[in-house]
């Protein structure tokens, strides 16, 4: 398996509870990390890190809360960098994985590409700067596959 990193608030212990389950009836070992609270405005300690500005002129600008969340996912991605750690696995403790994800893992389908990105039960793979759908079945039962 790849280092798994999970980001949850601190006081979410439910969420936090639930993901532990989930993830440990798959057999998946994973760290915390503490994601960046934004549901009572975002610290003014994160706003060098953030371009309001920016995020003004989108046609749906930015809350703080999804900003708190970017700057979550930045955190769980420095570590990455910091440890050199050549793939992981990165979640929000709301996830629902599929029972097969340990056999898609433990496949080693995720060191072909750049990224992967698990999303509406297909996963996805960044190759050649571009998005490509990985075609398994949600069940993962045609492993491996070629994909473009």
């Amino acid at each position: 398996m790849i280092p798994t990193f999970v980001i949850s608030l601190p006081d979410c212990g439910d969420r936090r509870d639930a993901i532990s389950d989930r993830l440990g009836a798959l057999g998946i070992a994973f760290e915390f990390v503490d994601g960046v609270d934004g549901r009572d405005g975002l610290d003014p300690a994160w706003e060098d890190q953030i371009d309001r500005v920016e995020a003004r002129r989108a046609r749906d600008p930015m809350s703080d809360v999804e900003f708190a969340c970017a700057l979550s996912h930045v955190r769980c991605y420095r570590r990455i960098v910091a440890d050199e750690i050549p793939y992981a696995m990165v979640l929000e403790d709301d996830v629902i994985p599929a029972p097969d994800l340990p056999r898609f893992l433990s496949g080693g389908h995720h060191g072909d590409a750049a990224v992967t990105q698990l999303y509406v039960e297909r996963p996805y793979v960044r190759r050649k700067g571009a998005w490509h759908r990985h075609e398994v079945h949600q069940t993962f039962d045609n492993l491996p596959c070629p994909c473009p």
